[in-house]
């Protein structure tokens, strides 16, 4: 299927060995967090050295089983979402929070910052975290390997289409304003 042909080199090669990743996008700004989120995945490494993490928009990181991509076409963002394991979104700042919900558009779970609005979009389908502490975030990628993978896949799911629903109701309006 298209699902597994990426442009990107790597990321077409993680996909070919069916690795399991954990996602995140934007990892260039430092508002959506990425060195806590490094220094938690380094110390998860000491749990589950069976999963990688992938971030997109920050090549050149060089910490073992992380992954940094340069900033991908949407097609190739498609792939990636699609061959996640999960998303992980510890940004600090967020409007409505758009990657979470492509996640769950493909069923996929999702570890989200616990501020904002981020909880109000995705209600009781995410596991949150306070993206201020490397603690927390570890914790949430701990949970993740102790819960049942197809109940929170099948959340997401469920959470999107209510998502999507929202949305035919005049929230792409209201996001269209926001993000003006």
């Amino acid at each position: 299927s298209s699902s597994s042909h990426a442009g990107n080199q790597e990321l077409a090669r993680l996909v070919e060995t069916q690795s399991k990743f954990l996602l995140m996008v934007s990892a260039n700004r430092e508002a959506k967090n990425p060195i806590k989120l490094l220094r938690a995945f380094e110390r998860y490494q000491r749990y589950d050295k069976t999963l990688k993490l992938v971030m997109v928009g920050r090549p050149g990181v060089s910490q073992e089983n992380v992954v940094g991509l340069p900033f991908l076409s949407d097609a190739d963002l498609d792939v990636a979402f699609r061959n996640c394991h999960a998303l992980i979104y510890p940004s600090y700042f967020e409007g409505f929070g758009y990657p979470p919900v492509e996640a769950m558009r493909y069923g996929k779970p999702v570890l989200a910052a616990n501020v904002t609005s981020i909880p109000e979009v995705l209600g009781g389908a995410a596991i949150y975290f306070s993206p201020f502490y490397d603690a927390d975030i570890f914790a949430s990628m701990m949970k993740l390997s102790r819960s049942d993978y197809s109940e929170l896949a099948k959340k997401s799911l469920e959470r999107y289409e209510i998502i999507h629903e929202k949305q035919e109701d005049g929230l792409k309006k209201v996001v269209s304003l926001i993000l003006k």
